[in-house]
């Protein structure tokens, strides 16, 4: 049974405030530890580049990436893969590299996808936004997101002028991916179906048969 949509955007508005209360208690998100030795004082160091896909709000899927240049020389890499449809970061990534490393790695990222410089305040809030939305539907971040999140830094999402609208024509919308099983994606709908009633949700399922 469809949720009456007045319900759900209470539902999702109670969850958002109580997500931001925890959240100031905790005293900010951009100090948590773990990060490897060389990354624990990015606060400070200046911002290299930030990439957004051009089609990412068209497509689904993209990866935005967040870069600071360090005292040596090289850079501190965070790359986010977003599915602002559905999943929030279905992959996360942090590094040390060369220059050189991140022009090549650039180069192939633009090969699959054209992208844009962006403003660092807007990253933060593009993710933490994705990152949100997926949580309201029950899917969690992956697991190395606390990690690459760090490299945000003190830079405020507030500050973002731009507003991100998530989801495909206002509603949740689970496109499976080449690695995404039958039981995988049953799984996720199964979620859907808990956190969004039957009807409140698209799927796109392409090659997988009859399985789910």
């Amino acid at each position: 049974m469809a949720l009456d949509p007045k319900k759900r955007q209470k539902k999702l508005a109670e969850k958002a405030a109580k997500r931001k209360e925890k959240k100031k208690k905790a005293g900010g998100a951009g100090h948590l530890p773990g990060l490897v030795s060389k990354s624990r004082q990015l606060a400070g160091v200046p911002v290299h580049e930030c990439l957004v896909p051009l089609e990412l709000f068209k497509i689904g899927l993209g990866s935005v990436i967040f870069t600071r240049k360090m005292k040596d020389g090289q850079l501190a890499l965070a790359s986010f893969l977003l599915d602002v449809f559905c999943l929030g970061v279905k992959d996360a990534t942090f590094a040390i590299v060369t220059k050189d490393q991140y022009e090549s790695y650039k180069e192939g990222l633009q090969r699959r996808q054209e992208s844009k410089i962006t403003d660092p305040s807007c990253v933060r809030k593009l993710v933490e936004g994705a990152v949100e939305y997926a949580r309201d539907l029950g899917f969690e971040p992956h697991k190395d997101y606390k990690k690459a999140r760090q490299i945000f830094g003190d830079y405020d999402a507030e500050e973002c002028p731009e507003t991100f609208a998530y989801g495909r024509d206002d509603l949740p919308c689970f496109i499976n991916g080449p690695y995404d099983t039958p039981g995988r994606c049953k799984k996720i709908i199964d979620t859907l179906n808990e956190n969004c009633g039957e009807g409140n949700y698209h799927i796109m399922i392409g090659g997988l048969g009859s399985d789910l």
